[in-house]
């Protein structure tokens, strides 16, 4: 569920010009997702997730551009919260491409609007809109998750604040004075108050940097402020004054809450068997200032930047974790079928021992293998 983004706001030029605010953006609705005990779900190309819930809120619409003797630039909209998103899946899910989750889950906040630019003797950048919050994530499983592909993993469940607008720049010229001020961005918005993935089943991924269990809550960036220019000359004085607008501060991480009781399985490199984070967004960067003027008599100017923005706070993570999880697991069947190619024993000799099964001959030890007549002397790996 997307929500529509906002309209951008229109520009204005006169003698006092003033642009347009922007439109705020459409709410993401809430999504709800249930794969029963007998579904059965394969995905084979790149990308191409078995269950794909996704609530985003409608960006902010942009502030119209002004210019005048003086000019004000409009505001950016505030924009719209992603919704509630819940995944249920009892059944069996494979995927074997790249990028191929077989659960992803997500809410994402609307990015606010940017504020309009301007110009003119006096001249204000519009502000930037803040960020929208996200909501709740929840995923259970008790089914069984299959991923063959690299960054793929089996679980991933977000909330992500929205980032806020940018604030609009601001340039100012004038004979013997001019003040130029940019817009202020936008603040970010909060992540979900919880992400929570609830696992009883059965997870196995082989690709690199396919997690068993993905999960975090990360607040939305704050946005930059609108940097200032300013420039005056005069014959007799002159005066120009620039100030940068402030920044937008970073939003709040949430909760991560992670009960594993199911087990998990991962074979690739870097892929973790759970990954649980919390992490505040960014503040933004100050915008710059820039003051010159030129006289024959006397002149001034004094620039001041904009001030940066704070960075959010993170949330608190829980991992309550009761099953095996096995990190750079290897299929241990078929790694005697790969192991058997390399000894020179005959099949005779093989079905001949006690070992009845491939299982049975890859769970056996070093001196159990050492037993069995033709094979002892000529074996250096462990099945």
């Amino acid at each position: 569920s997307v929500g529509g983004g906002g309209g951008t706001g229109g520009d204005g030029g006169a003698l006092f010009g003033y642009g347009g605010g922007g439109s705020s953006g459409g709410f993401g609705g809430d999504v709800s997702v249930l794969s029963t005990i007998n579904g059965v779900i394969e995905t084979f190309g790149d990308f191409a997730r078995g269950i794909y819930a996704q609530s985003v809120g409608g960006s902010g619409g942009d502030g119209g551009d002004a210019g005048g003797l003086v000019g004000i630039g409009g505001d950016g909209s505030g924009t719209s919260d992603g919704g509630r998103v819940t995944v249920t899946n009892n059944g069996f899910i494979t995927t074997h491409g790249d990028r191929g989750n077989a659960i992803f889950a997500e809410s994402i906040g609307g990015g606010g609007g940017d504020g309009g630019s301007s110009t003119g003797l006096i001249s204000v950048g519009g502000s930037g809109g803040g960020g929208g919050d996200a909501d709740t994530v929840t995923v259970t499983n008790s089914g069984l998750l299959n991923t063959a592909g690299d960054d793929a993993a089996a679980v991933f469940a977000q909330s992500v604040g929205g980032g806020g607008g940018n604030g609009g720049s601001s340039r100012s010229f004038g004979l013997y004075g001019s003040l130029t001020i940019g817009g202020a961005g936008g603040e970010g918005g909060d992540a979900g108050e919880e992400v929570n993935v609830n696992h009883s089943g059965s997870i196995q991924s082989s690709g690199d940097r396919s997690h068993g269990i993905f999960a975090q809550s990360v607040g939305g960036g704050g946005g930059n402020g609108g940097f200032a220019v300013s420039a005056a000359l005069g014959d007799i004085g002159s005066l120009a004054a620039a100030i940068g607008g402030n920044a937008g501060g970073g939003g709040l991480g949430r909760s991560v809450n992670i009960d594993s009781s199911g087990d998990i399985a991962t074979g690739g490199k870097d892929a973790h068997g759970i990954f649980a984070q919390s992490v505040g967004g960014s503040g933004g960067s100050g915008g710059f200032a820039i003051a010159a003027s030129a006289s024959a008599g006397l002149s001034g100017s004094a620039a001041i930047g904009g001030k940066g923005g704070s960075g959010g706070n993170g949330g608190g993570v829980i991992a309550d974790n009761s099953g095996n999880i096995a990190t750079g697991a290897v299929d241990t069947a078929s790694l005697a079928v790969s192991e058997l190619k390399g000894i020179d024993a005959s099949i005779t000799e093989l079905l001949d021992s006690s070992f009845a099964t491939i299982g049975e001959l890859a769970a056996a030890t070093p001196a159990d293998l050492m037993a069995i007549e033709g094979i002892g002397g000529q074996r250096d790996a462990m099945v």
